[in-house]
């Protein structure tokens, strides 16, 4: 059958720019339908988000770290409490990741490219300590 991912992205554009990153709730873009990611199979990604689905693909470098320390809206918070697979990453972690793994944008589905270079367009535009990639993996 194998695994699939379920993801938002975690904008943080309530909290002025003199305070601590995610002092205030987030903007919370659910992307459950939405670029293609919830029938995603790409493994390599998978992997460079912690969770290995099988031993031909990389070992993880990171392990899952459960939900981000973000005041997550009552519905995500909900969605995700049952969840097995639960992780979060900061774009500049995952761009790092994808490096010593040897993983290039062109190593990925149309979907995870996109991705990318959304959460790229989001961190230039509110700064890279402001947004993140909360996900679970359904298996």
């Amino acid at each position: 059958m194998g695994a699939s991912v379920v993801a938002y992205i975690v904008i943080d554009d309530n909290t002025p720019k003199d305070r601590p990153a995610f002092t205030n709730t987030p903007s919370v873009w659910s992307l459950e339908n939405d670029l293609g990611l919830s029938g995603c199979k790409d493994y390599l990604f998978f992997a460079a988000l912690g969770y290995r689905w099988s031993k031909e693909y990389p070992e993880p470098l990171i392990d899952l770290r459960g939900v981000c320390p973000a005041d997550l809206p009552e519905d995500v918070v909900y969605e995700l409490q049952d969840e097995d697979f639960v992780g979060w990453i900061t774009l500049e972690e995952l761009l790092s990741l994808m490096e010593r793994m040897g993983l290039h944008r062109a190593s990925f589905s149309k979907s995870v490219t996109i991705l990318l270079n959304v959460l790229q367009a989001i961190s230039t535009t509110v700064g890279k300590d402001r947004v993140l990639l909360q996900y679970y993996f359904l298996t």
